[in-house]
């Protein structure tokens, strides 16, 4: 697994385009490839068999409101000709819905809430003193206060008040409607960026084992919603299923991270949207992509 000099999984990532086209990827884990080899993730595929550059900015754990932000301040002023999210079904809807991390409960993050209307950021919450500046400079880069920071924490009482993850992501989730129209909202701005920076936008939909066997309805809520915005999610599930393919060929746990399968079918989905969408300002991609020898089949 490679790390390059911005924090990101894959090779040096350049200011300027190495080749004509660049495809940016926003997502959590699903993109970020956990489960597979440098050389076996869909943005590795698709650059070397499509001849296109890809910068794979996902993070673990990120959700739609932190790839937002990233989209705005990283993934733009790379200059790409596409950007594209990947939405994980199993938890980016919990994950927006909260001020912390779905899993763990504690560690703070960005959110987003709809008021008078309009999408307004909540970052207060994130910053820290002059001490834990310092803490945290110690923590990142001292080898001796991470062992002390370790025993301390060995020896302290570990919280009872903390909820499990799936209740926490019960309550996240009750209120569908409004979080579905979060989520829309996030995306749809998502898009707008895109369309002002004259940048394509494609939106994968990755399924979790219950999304697999048939439960759209968070998938078909959030694209009902999208429709009006001209943005149209690709439902993953079902370009899987049309290759004859199981859950449990492309996925390596309930949640949905892709095994190494699952990654080769992503790489050919992404580039069959690229020639379906023909997404400006692709159109002079179509016929170059039009055959590839893995697409005959």
């Amino acid at each position: 697994m490679t790390i390059n000099a911005r924090g990101y999984r894959g090779p040096e990532l350049l200011a300027e385009k190495k080749g004509p086209t660049r495809v940016v990827v926003l997502g959590d884990s699903i993109a970020f490839g956990p489960d597979v080899g440098d050389d076996q993730t869909f943005t590795h595929i698709l650059g070397a068999r499509a001849h296109v550059e890809v910068a794979n900015l996902s993070v673990q754990g990120y959700d739609p409101v932190q790839e937002l932000i990233k989209l705005e301040r990283e993934a733009l002023p790379l200059h790409p000709d596409i950007v594209v999210l990947a939405l994980c079904l199993s938890n980016d809807f919990a994950d927006i819905a909260l001020p912390v991390f779905l899993y763990d409960g504690l560690h703070p993050k960005p959110f987003f809430r709809i008021e008078d209307g309009r999408l307004v950021e909540h970052s207060e919450h994130l910053r820290i003193s002059p001490r834990q500046k310092v803490a945290l400079f110690l923590r990142e880069n001292s080898r001796l206060y991470e062992l002390i920071e370790a025993r301390r924490a060995e020896s302290a009482p570990r919280p009872t008040h903390l909820e499990h993850w799936t209740l926490r992501r019960r309550r996240a989730l009750s209120e569908r409607a409004g979080v579905t129209d979060l989520a829309a909202r996030l995306i749809g701005r998502m898009s707008e960026d895109c369309s002002r920076a004259g940048v394509g936008f494609a939106v994968l939909a990755f399924p979790d084992k219950a999304t697999f066997r048939g439960d759209k309805s968070w998938l078909d809520g959030l694209a009902t919603s999208l429709a009006a915005q001209n943005v149209h999610p690709v439902d993953m599930a079902e370009r899987f299923q049309a290759r004859k393919l199981l859950f449990s060929d492309i996925s390596a746990d309930n949640i949905g991270h892709l095994n190494s399968e699952g990654h080769e079918a992503s790489a050919e989905i992404l580039q069959e949207i690229l020639v379906e969408r023909a997404l400006p300002p692709y159109r002079f991609l179509t016929a170059a992509l039009a055959v590839p020898h893995y697409l005959r089949r």
